[in-house]
């Protein structure tokens, strides 16, 4: 993203150790907080007046789990999910003092359903339970009070790019093709 002339990019690197989130403006890196053992990985990025806003994940030590997360500056704020079950941010929008994130869920079954959290709270987009049916979130964008998604779900072997409109899902035009797949919205 590149806001007021510079440009702002979010990612990770590795060390013999561990994985650690970043940013970094122009060239220069920023890390992000981490929590002692886990690996992080920054995988959105949105720059709000002068503020840096990273959304992604940390891997937690012990069980793999993941654990959806944003960042502010570099203050780490974790995201609900249904424990114990994975969870990932991969779009962030921010409106105002509100920041808004977007990614999956997986649920009991073991599914990945699209979501997206105002805050820390996590309202699912889908609810599938059968594994060719899960979905994700890649984009979020917010308007009022009314949230804006982009993703895909999967119809067997199909992927249907999908936009919602707060919880309302429209499926997009594929024409031939078997896959589709929204990554950003506007």
């Amino acid at each position: 993203v590149v806001s007021g002339g510079t440009g702002y990019v979010g990612g990770w690197y590795p060390t013999a150790t561990s994985v650690y989130a970043c940013y970094w403006t122009g060239t220069a890196r920023t890390d992000l907080d981490k929590e002692t053992g886990h690996k992080e990985s920054a995988q959105a990025i949105a720059v709000y007046g002068a503020t840096v806003h990273c959304a992604g994940y940390q891997i937690i030590t012990g069980s793999g789990d993941l654990e959806p997360c944003y960042w502010t500056g570099t203050t780490m704020t974790k995201l609900n999910r249904v424990e114990p079950y994975d969870a990932y941010a991969a779009a962030i929008h921010v409106e105002g003092t509100t920041v808004y994130t977007a990614g999956f869920y997986k649920n009991s079954d073991g599914v990945e359903n699209a979501c997206y959290w105002t805050g820390q709270v996590m309202t699912p987009l889908e609810s599938a339970t059968a594994a060719d049916q899960g979905s994700r979130a890649s984009a979020v964008k917010a308007a009022g009070a009314t949230v804006y998604t982009g993703g895909y779900r999967q119809d067997g072997a199909s992927y249907v790019p999908c936009t919602w409109t707060g919880t309302v899902r429209d499926d997009l035009d594929m024409g031939t093709s078997i896959q589709g797949f929204v990554t950003a919205i506007e």
